[in-house]
């Protein structure tokens, strides 16, 4: 899909630049971060979260994440949910765009069936359940099959957004909306019986009967020329290094370190010199534990050391590369 050319404004010389010609004005060595022209002149609480509504595409839904005021609230709360979640602000990011754009969706498809002038409060009134459990159905249902993951996803995005609107009233003191928004989230509650049983079991049993089958493994042939690309791979770029290359030899360890040890795939990613440096320095070893024969504290530090990060070693002799295989304890 070829998406058209959009105008962006820089923030340092204030100028108009198109998508593709944005990395090639005379700012660019600051590296500015684009704004899309519909946010100029709107009240940023957060400079953090208007970078996130950024970085949304051009389009009638990602318009809705961008300008409603009701859905940049609740995707606010959000991000405040998150945002000091070290390591991992792009995962935080793609966590709330997805949410918002998906608040968005439901509330285009609601718009849709009760009418243009409707808001998104309008969807948390007991007065319209009907439309939203139509418009919940036909977001999460594509050429007449039901998808069963979305649909979850949508119900916990709804209970998300209740939370958030009433500790938006509690705290803006609209008693009312707060006590019709309570009888609202009994309401959805109740009729959550009927809209989403059918998607959380079959859901499970996906996971339980065909994510676990053997057909669904990855063959010990591939696993081995996986291995042997990698090994090689790691080979050339150390021996000729440049620091171009580092993402590329990181992206190699962390692939390594997560298929053969089985690791999800966040924790190698993640895995920083200071917490490898705690386990040379035994600091995850009780001083009560510790034997006094030097043999049996070498070993105790090293299976330490192995057991906590499991690790992948390059030694290099001159234009050799030797790479010793990662060990997983436990």
């Amino acid at each position: 899909m070829k998406f058209e050319d959009k105008l962006r404004v820089c923030q340092e010389c204030k100028g108009y630049y198109g998508n593709k010609y944005f990395s090639k004005h005379k700012c660019i060595v600051d590296q500015p971060e684009p704004v899309k022209p519909i946010l100029l002149g709107k009240e940023t609480k957060d400079s953090d979260f208007e970078q996130i509504l950024t970085r949304f595409r051009d389009g009638e839904i990602d318009d809705t994440c961008r300008t409603n005021k009701t859905i940049k609230m609740i995707g606010y709360r959000l991000f405040c949910l998150r945002r000091h979640e070290t390591g991992k602000q792009d995962e935080v990011r793609k966590v709330v765009m997805a949410e918002i754009r998906e608040l968005a969706k439901l509330f285009q498809a609601f718009k849709d069936l009760v009418g243009e002038e409707v808001t998104v409060e309008d969807m948390f009134a007991r007065a319209n359940l009907a439309e939203l459990v139509q418009a919940i159905n036909s977001v999460a249902t594509n050429n007449g099959t039901e998808k069963h993951g979305q649909k979850l996803f949508i119900d916990a995005v709804i209970l998300r957004s209740v939370k958030t609107r009433n500790g938006h009233y509690s705290e803006s003191m609209q008693d009312e909306k707060r006590k019709e928004l309570k009888f609202f989230k009994a309401a959805y509650k109740h009729k959550s019986s009927e809209i989403f049983p059918k998607a959380r079991q079959t859901s499970i049993q996906n996971s339980l009967e065909k994510a676990r089958k053997p057909e669904n493994i990855p063959s010990e042939k591939n696993l081995k020329e996986l291995k042997q690309f990698m090994d090689t791979e790691t080979k050339n770029v150390v021996r000729t290094y440049q620091i171009t290359r580092y993402s590329y030899l990181r992206s190699l360890f962390v692939a390594r370190l997560t298929l053969y040890n089985a690791r999800r795939g966040e924790e190698a990613a993640r895995m920083q010199i200071r917490e490898w440096e705690d386990a040379v320095k035994g600091t995850w070893v009780p001083e009560d534990q510790i034997t006094q024969d030097p043999a049996e504290q070498f070993l105790i530090r090293d299976e330490t050391i192995r057991s906590s990060h499991d690790t992948i070693r390059i030694d290099t002799k001159g234009d050799d590369v030797v790479i010793f295989d990662t060990i997983r304890y436990g």
